[in-house]
């Protein structure tokens, strides 16, 4: 039986995705880092990612608007 994943469940996995890729895309550049590296860095199937977002593109943006996002709180 198929385990049904939350709300809190999607957005933690979220969240734990883009902590990792923002330390990758900090050491390697945006072109130094796949998916594949994403999903090995977070113990899973290389197609997990794409379950919650469309691509490495689409990452990187929530990564940009996360880190905007704090920036902005600190003024």
């Amino acid at each position: 039986m198929p385990r049904y994943l939350t709300e809190q469940d999607i957005a933690d996995f979220r969240a734990e995705l883009c902590k990792v890729a923002t330390e990758r895309f900090a050491k390697y550049g945006y072109e130094g880092v796949t998916m594949r590296q994403l999903a090995d860095a977070l113990g899973c199937s290389p197609k997990t990612p794409y379950r919650y977002f469309k691509d490495k593109a689409e990452i990187f943006a929530a990564v940009i608007h996360e880190m905007s996002a704090e920036l902005l709180e600190r003024q």
